[in-house]
């Protein structure tokens, strides 16, 4: 569990920019509202362009959930790129990240993951929805994965099922730009629509034990979590929006989520 808790949180530049040999300078881009201009930092000409203003990257992000939802293997590398501006313009709302923890209450889904889709597609194995829920720094991480049949990654067919996890989110003691996530519960389901709830939400009293299955679910990832691993620079917050980009350092991904919901009152933890 550790390794989801992990795994699971960028374009031609010279007209862009009206900066290669013959070419005038456009129009400077337009700002909207209190966003300000984050230029790109891109040298490689065959990657699509950088927007170059926050904002840019912002519109270029909500057209793209509206129209694909939080699909990690949906993202295209122009989303790709606004994500690197949106981590260019270090913007959290002025707030500390203690104040963005008590900000970020809501079930949230990852669209955009690179190091996923790396790691996942030449296994041929899918996973959608990648889903935080916070409540109160209480977290709990549902992931739907899907071994795919012969036609495809994410078709109908194949084997599936939910990958889960339950404990908290707190600032990080090892650095002062990051949140540290720690799980005290693991839990696997069957593939279906929703994912299960934690199996020790049903026990009635303390002396009820686990079944054997989910003890041992349970006792692999407690053993597995690799606690440096779940530590994820903040870059980027939208609070109005509900965006957050953060960056997991093993391998200097970044990771964008959105907002999907308010967390239902039933869900548990």
């Amino acid at each position: 569990m550790s390794s989801l808790a992990s795994v699971t949180a960028p374009p031609p530049l010279c007209r862009a920019r009206g900066r290669c040999s013959g070419a005038r300078p456009g129009p400077a881009p337009r700002r909207a509202g209190p966003y300000r201009a984050v230029r790109a930092d891109a040298s490689a000409s065959s990657t699509p362009r950088l927007p170059e203003t926050i904002a840019e990257a912002l519109d270029t992000v909500e057209a793209h959930f509206s129209s694909r939802g939080a699909d990690l293997y949906a993202a295209t590398p122009e989303v790709t790129a606004a994500v690197r501006t949106m981590v260019a313009s270090k913007r959290t709302d002025g707030k500390t990240l203690s104040e963005v923890l008590d900000a970020s209450d809501g079930v949230w889904e990852v669209f955009d993951m690179p190091h996923m889709r790396k790691l996942s597609s030449p296994a041929r194995v899918g996973f959608k929805p990648v889903r935080y829920t916070l409540r109160n720094r209480k977290l709990r991480s549902d992931v739907r994965f899907k071994v795919p049949s012969e036609r495809g990654v994410m078709d109908d067919a194949g084997f599936g099922g939910w990958l889960s996890a339950a404990g908290g989110v707190k600032v990080s003691t090892k650095r002062d730009d990051a949140v540290e996530l720690f799980f005290s519960s693991f839990w696997v389901a069957r593939d279906g629509e929703t994912p299960r709830d934690p199996p020790r939400s049903a026990l009635r009293s303390p002396e009820e034990r686990l079944g054997s299955g989910d003890a041992l679910v349970d006792a692999v990832g407690n053993a597995g979590f690799v606690s440096s691993f779940a530590r994820f620079p903040l870059h980027f917050f939208d609070e109005e929006r509900g965006l957050c980009v953060f960056e997991f350092p093993p391998m200097s991904s970044f990771i964008a989520c959105k907002r999907v919901a308010a967390v239902p009152d039933a869900t548990k933890f």
